[in-house]
């Protein structure tokens, strides 16, 4: 399996982030998509890929770290960062309160979206009350050279056909337990099978594997978890291009 999103900074430590990895491949993960939030924050000391499964790089300026002040900084040090980086993310829109003013997170979305299209980098998307707004920015651009993925997708399912065009997929992660989550459980019944990937937004989402939501996922589409674990490693290897 592959879990397409993690934020393996946010542990406390890196004893504890590099025990999550191990934790991780013993239950059959074999590769590890790790996001940045802010490229300007420091970095863990060391390596964190252990007994078999594979730490990958991205970095990203989330929607709470969007400054006007900040970015040309920001975009500097990002720049820097991306250097043998897997992807550019997490980045996106995020409309809750609370957050940055909806201008500024679109200029600093830009930017990131423009970067991504230089270097032809996969992205990962977070959108939270956006995803409307989000199309029409993409749209208004063009499909993304390297692709990407929407982090966490929850729905809804009109949004599907617009994303795909503009190059996404989508990644599931602990939601999908939700019994209430209707409108995703809806949704995945009309993504592409070859666009579904699997995360597990850890340590956001502490309490969920990724084996966990592989098989509430293959609940969910009345299909066996060995093929639902199979198709979402081969579709995270090939949006993601990682190396055999």
């Amino acid at each position: 399996m592959v879990d397409a999103l993690s934020h393996l900074p946010l542990f406390a430590n890196a004893d504890e982030a590099r025990a999550h990895v191990q934790q991780a491949a013993r239950e059959g993960v074999t590769e590890v998509i790790c996001a940045g939030t802010d490229p300007r924050l420091p970095e863990l000391a060391t390596s964190l890929s252990a007994n078999g499964a594979r730490v990958h790089r991205a970095f990203g300026i989330h929607p709470r770290h969007a400054s006007d002040e900040a970015l040309p900084a920001q975009l500097q040090a990002l720049r820097e960062r991306l250097r043998g980086a897997i992807a550019l993310g997490e980045c996106g829109l995020d409309h809750r309160k609370g957050q940055a003013a909806v201008a500024v997170q679109e200029r600093t979305w830009r930017a990131q979206l423009d970067l991504a299209r230089q270097l032809r980098l996969p992205v990962i998307l977070h959108l939270i009350g956006a995803w409307s707004r989000a199309m029409d920015i993409l749209e208004s651009e063009g499909p993304l050279p390297g692709g990407g993925i929407w982090h966490a997708f929850a729905g809804p399912k009109e949004a599907i056909a617009r994303a795909e065009a503009m190059g996404l997929g989508f990644s599931i992660g602990g939601l999908v337990h939700n019994p209430h989550a209707r409108r995703l459980h809806e949704a995945l019944l009309h993504i592409p099978p070859h666009l579904l990937v699997v995360e597990t937004d850890m340590p956001h989402q502490p309490a969920v594997s990724l084996a966990a939501v592989v098989r509430a996922l293959a609940g969910r589409l009345g299909e066996e978890q060995t093929e639902v674990a199979r198709r979402t490693q081969a579709n995270a290897a090939r949006i993601f291009r990682i190396p055999g």
